[in-house]
This record gives structure tokens, sequence and C-alpha cells, in this order.
């Protein structure tokens, strides 16, 4: 049943009502707020953090990035240990153009696959990487947890992929967005949290390529059809409804676009 309300939704076959929505009942699990959610999908965390095949079957998709950093920052609060900071050197590579930039700006950016200024972190969370410093061992979407937090290195066992159960070495890299009107560089460790992820389009893309296994998923926009397939059952879905709501917005051509 759950399969073929995909198929349906995935075929435009939903009518949504009036307002462009469509009822969530036959996909997932309805979830008031992110509390719930968030003790749905990693229950017991601190109790399974050393788990792998129980990091892997789970994931939060989130509409925005401040999202992302919201749920992730309260998960990291149930691992315990100390916090590890990792802050970015952000300069500008023509650093004598018509535009001066001061360094807080650049602190401020946060652009999609590039890693944040300030990355606070703990051992025994799950990261994702965002680059590719040695493929394909480790690759954007390999999937890590953290062993060890040094000055200027993460070291990190791989848990997705052929190169499962190996211990590596992460370093600061330096990055260059290509979407900013000007030539901006970031060096600092390439990752990021893996608990949460935006549900954007690159994100869809990493989710298809990247995580074949199921997921105990939670979903907070239907454009990641491609995600709710990776779930197997609606039991594992939960769908994130703030003040009773119990719709999403249908977005056909996303639905459209999505291979199931």
């Amino acid at each position: 049943m759950f399969s073929e309300h995909l198929l349906l939704l995935r075929n435009s076959k939903v009518v949504p009502d009036p307002d462009g929505q469509i009822t969530m009942k036959e996909i997932g699990t309805e979830i008031k707020t992110k509390e719930q959610l968030r003790n749905k999908v990693f229950p017991y965390l601190q109790q399974h953090s050393r788990d792998h095949k129980w990091l892997c079957e789970r994931v939060i998709l989130a509409p925005r990035n401040d999202a992302v950093g919201q749920i992730s920052s309260t998960l990291l609060q149930q691992i315990h240990g100390p916090f590890q900071f990792y802050k970015s050197i952000d300069t500008v590579v023509d650093a004598f153009g018509p535009v001066p930039y001061p360094v807080e700006f650049l602190n401020s950016l946060e652009q999609p696959g590039v890693p944040q200024h300030n990355f606070e972190i703990k051992v025994s969370a799950p990261i994702i990487l965002l680059r590719n410093p040695d493929p394909p061992k480790l690759c954007n979407g390999t999937r890590l947890v953290i062993m060890q937090l040094l000055p200027r290195v993460i070291e990190a066992t791989i848990i997705t992929g052929n190169s499962r159960g190996e211990d590596v070495f992460i370093p600061s890299i330096p990055i260059k967005p290509s979407d900013l009107p000007f030539e901006f560089k970031r060096f600092q460790i390439s990752v990021h949290f893996n608990f949460c992820h935006e549900n954007e389009e690159g994100s869809r893309a990493v989710l298809q390529d990247c995580w074949p296994q199921p997921w105990h998923n939670l979903l907070l926009s239907l454009s990641a059809l491609r995600g709710v397939s990776r779930v197997g059952s609606s039991s594992n879905l939960f769908v994130l409804g703030p003040e009773g709501e119990d719709q999403n917005i249908f977005y056909p051509e996303d639905l459209i676009s999505c291979d199931m």
C-alpha cells in the first residue's frame, strides 16, 4: 500500500485540494513537534551512537539550513562528551578588489555544499563529507562516525561504501564556492552533520546516489520523494505537522521528475 501510494504521487494521480495541498496520512506517521520527531528518528541516541548500522538507517530532512543546524545541535547534546570547535579561515581571493569584504561578513556566509565557519562537533557523532578528498573511498556523500578530534584533523570511521569500517583522517582543505559574485575561499574541514540534511535539489541527488539502504526517516517536504522511497514502510516515516496540520504542499513538477 505504501509503495502504491508513492507511485500515485510520482505519477501525479493524487488530486490536491483547492489550496494545492494533499493529505499525508497515507504516507507516514504524523508528529506534532520537533522534539517528538527527534525522539522517533533517533531514540536513545547515546546508547546507539557507536552502532554504525543503526546510524545508517535514519536521517532527518529539513527545508532550510538553519533548521538543519538547530536539529543537529539538539541531537549533539544527547551524546556525552565535550564539544570541539573548528573555525574556518575565510578570505577573498582578490584582496585588492574594488569592494572590501569584512571578515565578519565572510564568516557569516553559508553556501550549499560548503562547511560552516564555526563547526562544533563531538566524538561518536555521525558526519558526512562535502568534498572528494580521496575518491572513491572518500567522496561527497561518504558517511562517517567521529573517533577522535584533533586540533586540525578529524579521525573518523567510514560507515558506508566498500571502505566501510576503515579509519581515516580528514584535514582542513581550501574550498572555493562557485555561486558568489566574488572569489571567496574558506579553509575548513569539509564535513557536516549527518543527523539532518537540507532538502534541496543537491540533497536529493545525494539521497539517490549514495544511500541505497532503507531509512527510518523524517520528512519535512514532499519534494524529497526519492528520500521517501528509501524508507520502505509508512511505519518508518514520520511527518512533521505543527499545530495539528496534516497536509503538505504538493509540487507536481518535483514529483514527476523523481525517479522511483
